[in-house]
């Protein structure tokens, strides 16, 4: 078994670049490998949703590349299901208090209808607009939506809870409750709740000075799904943070389903800040991240509110906007807002300069980073006695790779570039080839105190 633990790790680092890296967290990396009858090897995916995630062409891949690692031929790598449900996700990661083992899914057990609560759809405090038809579909949102669909068909089946992450006006609190929205459509009886992390602290500091806590509680823990937004924002709310933690529970124990955003990884939360068992809670089940769209799904977004905005926008004023505003779509909208503003009063479109000029604000905030990728690589090449010229070249020695990564790693952190931006940027690399990067990076800063120091102190420099 050790042997055979040894090569899946392996098989894993060697096909992650073949992977976007949250199939590799909350996927792969959860699959048991088994002995099975007759020589065979047992590749066991923790549910049916886990198995769904990987198509046949990649288990295909998965199987070749196994089966030459173990010198066996590839028949004998099988795929399987477990029975024993849903497991923590990011398993290296440290958790003392692992959630209690839940009670079966509300929602939808064999196409029945979830038990009735009394409670009307509308009360959830759902946006009619923010539904998956709506959504814009791109590659750096396809995960969080494939996973959000699942867990909006079938409440507490799924990942639980279901973390979807991103910067600031990517889409996440319009996937929140587009969850919601196809939840309540498909079982009109759910008893749904919507709300922010400042929501939540407020009725929680209201219930104590009214002295309503059991009604609180009993409203929150007796729900069917939880939507809760921007949960960074619990950060030094040590109250807030105890009480949502045994809300946690209490849904968790009753088969309730559970979705969170932020702005970051729950593995990016202080530990200072939010407590360590609240942060393994919210990595217990999948962690999924929504990244900055692509020319081409900025285009389509714009296209797509246009059209709801009954908007007609020549071509070229939408090829400005989406290569102007390039990491906020919620800019995108205003953006188009502008355009209207402008045809109303003066009764005709804005000339392209006109039309700059109207989004100019936009600019600093959506399409400026901090820091440069030059800036990166500068600092990363002096503190290892390279130049940049060595992390944008072809060198795979040991002393050029490893920096490589971690200019990659910090790109990737402290820019608002795409995945194909960055690569372009060292030497016109593939965009997985970031991935990997970025992964393999994370991976070390959990097992090796040099990887660990090398980032603070890089850190500490960016400022």
């Amino acid at each position: 078994m050790e042997k055979l633990a040894e090569a899946w790790e392996q098989l894993l680092e060697d096909i992650s670049s073949s992977f976007h890296v949250s199939t590799i967290n909350s996927v792969l990396k959860r699959i048991k490998v088994e002995n099975g009858d007759s020589g065979k090897v047992i590749l066991l995916f923790p549910n049916h949703f886990s198995s769904n995630l990987i198509n046949d062409e990649q288990k295909d891949l998965i199987r070749a590349g196994f089966a030459h690692s173990l010198l066996i031929d590839p028949d004998y790598i099988v795929f399987s299901v477990s029975e024993e449900g849903l497991e923590p996700v990011h398993g290296s990661n440290p958790s003392p208090t692992p959630p209690p083992a839940p009670a079966p899914a509300r929602a939808a057990e064999s196409q029945e209808m979830p038990r009735v609560h009394g409670r009307v759809p509308g009360k959830a405090r759902l946006r009619p607009d923010f539904t998956f038809d709506t959504f814009v579909a791109g590659d750096g949102n396809l995960e969080a939506l494939a996973a959000a669909r699942k867990v909006a068909g079938n409440p507490g089946s799924a990942y639980n809870p279901l973390f979807i992450y991103g910067s600031v006006g990517l889409g996440k609190t319009h996937l929140l409750q587009a969850v919601g929205s196809m939840a309540c459509l498909h079982f009109p009886n759910l008893k749904v709740k919507y709300c922010t992390i400042e929501d939540f602290t407020s009725r929680f500091i209201g219930a104590i000075q009214s002295g309503t806590m059991p009604a609180f509680r009993e409203e929150f823990r007796s729900l069917d799904l939880l939507l809760i937004d921007d949960v960074q924002f619990l950060s030094k709310k040590t109250e807030t943070q105890e009480e949502l933690f045994h809300t946690f529970n209490a849904l968790f124990l009753t088969g309730g389903q559970i979705v969170f955003t932020s702005d970051r990884s729950p593995y990016e939360f202080d530990t200072k800040d939010i407590q360590v068992r609240l942060i393994s809670r919210f990595g217990s089940g999948l962690v999924c991240d929504i990244l900055p769209p692509e020319f081409e799904t900025r285009r389509a977004i714009l296209e797509s509110k246009a059209a709801r905005h009954r908007l007609t926008v020549p071509a070229e004023i939408l090829e400005l906007i989406a290569t102007k505003i390039q990491n906020n779509v919620r800019n995108l909208e205003s953006s188009l807002l502008r355009f209207k503003n402008f045809h109303e009063t003066y009764g005709r479109n804005p000339a392209l300069g006109e039309m700059e000029e109207l989004i100019k604000d936009l600019l600093g905030f959506s399409a400026r980073p901090k820091v440069g990728v030059d800036q990166i690589k500068s600092i990363i090449s002096t503190h290892f006695g390279l130049s940049p010229d060595d992390l944008e070249g072809s060198s795979r020695k040991k002393n050029i790779v490893y920096p490589r990564m971690l200019a990659m790693y910090f790109a990737r952190k402290n820019t608002k570039l795409s995945l194909s931006e960055i690569g372009q940027a060292f030497g016109g690399r593939d965009h997985s080839t970031v991935i990997h990067a970025n992964n393999k990076i994370l991976e070390l800063i959990e097992s090796d105190p040099h990887v660990l120091r090398d980032v603070s102190t890089i850190e500490k420099i960016l400022g």
